[in-house]
């Protein structure tokens, strides 16, 4: 970057660089600014020059560690001078300078004079990283036609504020509620990070601590930065009484204090709503930046607060449909990004106005799974499996396997994915009643399936997945019902809708998941190694051609054809991890495969509070059995001896209870 840029863009706009302190950060309007043109301060003069003494001319905040490239064979302009740099905060800069004329901009620098057009590689540079804070009015002349798809028009008539890194949160209501330029978006490549990815649903998070998670393979953080009303950073837990934290928003960081990379999530969500790493004490605030260091010099406090080389990386989040979103990549782009490139993948039927009154959403399910994203959507789009893999719980896996008819009802596509309708050609209805269902597959992580009933009504199976780490994915389902215009349930649906607690919901949801778990752990394994004389596949580039290693010869497995198909044209092969792309080897241990606790208790406050009360019964039981058995002679020995025997049941039983919330081990060969 230009320094001459720089120093008049600063002196004359006010603008400031990012990395330059605290606040720095991206701007949602993010367009070409219409500001005055800058000009010279005094006549131009031509002169030896000495890049130390020209230097020593300059404030600290008007020069950054990437700014010092400038020539004097051009005249340079009169600079004001405000203070000088000390020596040591010079020697480690490449002093090799270059002042061409400010009315030629490199696409590399941040604070420029926009006056004039900006070309595509101008715009994609800078555009987003420029604070604009001191400026009182910036209109926006055009849509962003270079920079962004969809076309966004904003108009900003009102000052813009500092907007520091990682603070913008993006309610998903004032975006579209589809992806509004599909028909373009689909022509080109799926990205697998510019997209938002569901990983929590909010209701069953703790918002008093930081809670792991993984994503593309990386390791992040997600916590709420809402506040005790009052508090101080003197504020301890134990002494706030019963005051709950205000309002916050739940953000996403990667797991690593800046300070010597130790995890976050082992860390603290203090009273002020800071994040507190809890190896050294630092703090951060909502949107990354550093608030305390307590080691630091109160001379030196500011300027290392204000380090970049301080600051967390923080990535967009937004929250809709009760789920916590996050879109994986950082920077000042990512924010802009984030709220106008894509819409989070949500159900349209919890958004349709005309359905109001008939639709009745079931709590969400969480759960790491121990297979990869891509087994995950592939099973979800088998139907053939249900009656066979979930027997007795839907379907028969002797009677109900029936020749399934696939139609496509939308077309294979990038950005939007594909829809199809599954039917028995013999004209049954399926397991549950239905006349016939419907898959929709929405990348990354939506895959949707409506059942349709006779009279208008509906059930929607929404089933979320996304990409944790190779071999593991994060699902999150629900169970959405749809009653028919006399808003009635078909007959055995209305089952569904009984109230039923949401720990117990969790934990006999293992029932159903763990029977598809052991295969398809085991089957991307074998898939990946290469089996029977066929290729190995993996869901990587250039893993190979799934076709060549399995067959496939019904319309059953059209679904996951095409599906594989997707994968392999539109998305690379598969996601692209951080760090390494090797599966973990499989594993035979029943405790590992089937957790639980692990996999979803201890992120889960509801299963939590349920583990410690029914621990609590279970140890109550055993001890009222034991009293019985001691007052047999009060009580009789028959009547003490059979009181003391059920007890002793109930806690036997409460036990097996409480068992479920850390592991659920499932057998097909004792299914029957």
């Amino acid at each position: 970057m230009m320094l001459v840029v720089t120093v008049l863009a600063i002196s004359v706009l006010g603008l400031r660089h990012p990395s330059l302190g605290r606040g720095g950060g991206p701007n949602l309007a993010g367009s070409k600014f219409r500001t005055r043109p800058i000009t010279g301060r005094g006549p131009a003069r031509r002169t030896s020059f000495s890049a130390n003494a020209y230097l020593d001319t300059l404030t600290r905040t008007e020069v950054t560690s990437d700014s010092l490239n400038v020539d004097v064979s051009t005249p340079l302009p009169d600079v004001e001078v405000l203070a000088p740099l000390a020596e040591d905060e010079v020697s480690a800069w490449a002093l090799d300078f270059d002042v061409s004329p400010v009315t030629e901009v490199p696409s590399a620098s941040l604070n420029v004079d926009v006056t004039a057009p900006l070309t595509k590689g101008e715009v994609l540079e800078w555009a987003p990283d420029v604070d604009v804070s001191p400026v009182t009015e910036v209109a926006v002349s055009a849509p962003m036609v270079e920079l962004l798809t969809p076309l966004w028009e904003i108009a900003v008539s009102a000052p813009l504020t500092e907007v520091p890194r990682g603070s913008l949160d993006f309610d998903v209501s004032a975006l579209p509620a589809t992806n509004p330029s599909a028909a373009d978006a689909d022509t080109k490549p799926f990205e697998w990070t510019k997209q938002w990815y569901p990983i929590a649903a909010v209701e069953y998070l703790d918002d008093e601590k930081p809670h792991a998670i993984k994503l593309l393979g990386m390791d992040l953080v997600i916590w709420n930065d809402g506040a005790v009303e009052g508090a101080t950073k003197t504020t301890r837990k134990k002494t706030r009484g019963d005051k709950k934290r205000i309002g916050g928003t739940w953000r996403a960081f990667e797991d690593a204090c800046p300070h010597r990379m130790a995890p976050l999530s082992e860390g603290r969500v203090e009273e002020t709503g800071e994040l507190l790493c809890a190896y050294h004490g630092w703090r951060y605030d909502g949107t990354g930046a550093c608030t305390e260091i307590p080691t630091s010099p109160s001379d030196l406090r500011e300027a290392h607060l204000s380090n970049p080389r301080a600051q967390c990386n923080a990535f967009p989040t937004t929250i809709a449909d009760g789920l916590l979103w996050v879109w994986p990549e950082s920077g000042e782009n990512a924010a802009l990004e984030a709220a106008t490139l894509r819409s989070p993948s949500l159900i349209p039927e919890l958004h349709d106005p005309k359905l109001k009154g008939r639709v009745k959403q079931l709590p969400w399910n969480v759960r790491e799974l121990p297979y990869g994203w891509d087994m995950f959507m592939e099973n979800v789009q088998d139907p053939a499996h249900v009656p066979v893999s979930h027997h007795g719980i839907v379907g028969d896996r002797y009677t109900s396997p029936r020749p399934i008819q696939i139609d496509f009802t939308e077309p294979v596509r990038s950005q939007s994915g594909y829809a199809f309708t599954i039917k028995q050609p013999s004209s049954e209805s399926n397991a549950l009643g239905a006349q016939y269902s419907a898959n929709t597959f929405r990348p990354p992580s939506l895959l949707q399936i409506d059942s349709f009933y006779a009279g208008g009504a509906q059930t929607i199976l929404a089933l979320y997945a996304s990409p944790s780490r190779p071999g593991y994915c994060t699902h999150i389902g629900c169970q959405v019902l749809l009653s028919d215009e006399s808003k009635k349930l078909p007959k055995g649906v209305g089952l569904f809708a009984l109230p039923m607690p949401t720990w117990l919901l969790h934990v006999t949801s293992s029932l159903f998941l763990n029977m598809d778990a052991v295969f398809l752990h085991h089957q991307e394994k074998i898939l990946a190694q290469g089996a029977l004389g066929r290729a190995a596949y993996t869901a990587q580039p250039e893993g190979g051609s799934y076709v060549q290693s399995v067959y496939t010869p019904n319309q059953a497995d059209k679904g996951i054809i095409t599906f594989r198909g997707w994968l392999a044209k539109h998305a690379q092969g598969g996601p692209p991890w951080t760090g390494s792309p090797a599966l973990p080897p499989p594993s035979r241990d029943g405790k590992a495969l089937f957790d639980v606790y692990e996999s979803h208790t201890k992120n889960c406050k509801y299963c939590l509070d349920a583990l410690k009360n029914i621990r609590r019964l279970k140890i109550g039981a055993f001890v009222v059995a034991a009293l019985l058995i001691l007052v047999r002679g009060a009580l009789g020995a028959v009547p003490s001896a059979l009181l003391a025997a059920g007890a002793a049941l109930v806690g036997t039983a409460l036990g097996k209870l409480q068992n479920m919330f850390y592991t659920y081990e499932f057998s097909h060969s004792s299914n029957n």
